[in-house]
């Protein structure tokens, strides 16, 4: 055949391909790419000859009523497509961090886990993990958070797509700070001292039954949320640096009242939180915005929430990611792209109270606090990007934190042993 020839049935076959492939492709749901309107075709609605049977892992660690939303939220998505099985494996929590750890090390991750915002980059800077990118497009990500999105980032990519945020709030007894002659809460550490000397001087018989505040178990994120609601200038407990000349006073005046500050949690006696701040038996308490919001019924009046405007706020997000060992990432971006899609969210906030990731879920509500929704300088520091850059490496230092501060409550070491310890670290 002469070269000519060769050239027309080229032709006549790319001009075959170009008419007859959107009527022979197969029908999918539509992948979003971000800055593009390009998509990936993913077979659905029924299993034929030319559709394999897909199985998708997904690992969490969650609470039983938490898992069973989950569950139905994931049933809905198989239902649309049945070529597709999801199993969701539930782990406990005390263990999900080296379990998650160890899975990945040995390329047994699941195919999606849902994990915290801390540990994503980890991951991620270990090659546990594929970029999430994929899963927005440029509508869908300025519909996100900023702020929630800043710990995903690492190398350039993203790696995770955010589910929810259950940001660590102070709140303050009203009946004690108007005892006191304050009309909001302490912003400043001196201020804070000002109103413990001015409650011992009012109420002596009150100051004496008083704790100053409660840091659930051993978590070092409350107490640097704790005193970081008061440094006065802006200082990001994320920012872990050695403990200044101020800290190690602060820290001082602590170890000399250790008896004024409780660590009992919610669990283990339910009710006691709104008890003892609406009676005046408890001055502050770091609290998951979670936990607040069924009991600001009760609440409403009797407290006040530190408003950092001007200062960090622990996020404390949590987010979907991708094995970097799946051999289903188009249908793993499927699957959650719907359980994060906006009807899902408004469907596990109101169930579980943890806050929505996404803008377009929040209208526009008064200044201040709100029963059913989040004040909105808190919203407003969800959606404001950080200038720090999130270290892999920062999760890892915060186990060592929060162990040196167990240990240190338990009386396990000294102050100075605790403060040496930190400085060395960071």
């Amino acid at each position: 055949m002469s070269r000519r020839k060769y050239v027309l049935l080229l032709g006549f076959l790319i001009f075959i391909i170009a008419v007859l492939y959107p009527v022979f492709r197969w029908p999918g749901i539509e992948v979003r790419r971000p800055g593009e309107m390009t998509f990936v075709p993913l077979p659905e609605q029924q299993i034929d000859g030319d559709t394999l049977p897909q199985t998708l892992h997904v690992t969490v660690s969650v609470d039983p009523k938490e898992l069973t939303a989950l569950e139905q939220a994931s049933q809905r998505f198989v239902e649309e497509h049945p070529q597709i099985t999801v199993t969701i494996h539930n782990m406990p929590s005390v263990d999900a961090y080296h379990e998650m750890e160890r899975q990945a090390g040995l390329g047994d991750l699941s195919d999606i886990v849902l994990m915290d915002n801390m540990w994503v980059s980890r991951f991620a800077s270990r090659g546990y993990l594929k970029p999430t990118d994929a899963v927005f497009a440029a509508g869908s990500i300025a519909d996100q958070m900023k702020g929630l999105l800043q710990p995903l980032k690492w190398n350039g990519y993203l790696w995770g797509v955010p589910k929810d945020a259950d940001p660590l709030v102070v709140v303050w007894s009203d009946m004690l700070l108007q005892k006191a002659g304050y009309e909001k809460p302490p912003e400043r550490w001196v201020e804070f001292s000002e109103l413990i000397e001015a409650l011992g001087e009012r109420e002596p018989a009150l100051f004496e039954q008083m704790r100053w505040v409660n840091l659930e178990g051993g978590d070092a994120r409350q107490l640097m949320v704790w005193l970081s609601a008061m440094n006065g200038l802006p200082e990001d407990p994320l920012e872990l640096g050695p403990l200044s000349a101020d800290s190690q006073k602060r820290l001082a005046y602590i170890d000399s009242s250790a008896d004024l500050i409780s660590a009992w949690g919610e669990e283990q006696d339910k009710g006691r939180l709104e008890r003892d701040l609406s009676q005046g038996f408890l001055l502050s308490a770091v609290v998951p915005w979670s936990k607040l919001r069924p009991m600001m019924k009760q609440l409403k009046d009797a407290v006040q929430i530190s408003e950092t405007l001007d200062k960090p706020v622990w996020h404390a997000g949590r987010s979907f990611v991708i094995s970097s060992h799946t051999k289903a990432e188009e249908e793993a971006r499927a699957w959650i792209e719907t359980v994060t899609a906006p009807d899902n969210q408004q469907r596990f906030y109101e169930a579980f109270g943890k806050l929505p990731v996404l803008q377009s879920l929040y209208g526009a509500t008064p200044y201040g606090l709100n029963a059913e929704q989040a004040p909105s300088w808190l919203l407003e520091r969800f959606n404001a990007e950080p200038e720090w850059k999130f270290n892999p490496e920062w999760f890892t230092r915060y186990n060592h934190y929060s162990a040196l501060w167990r240990q240190w409550r338990a009386g396990e070491i000294e102050r100075e042993a605790f403060v040496r310890a930190w400085n060395e670290a960071t």
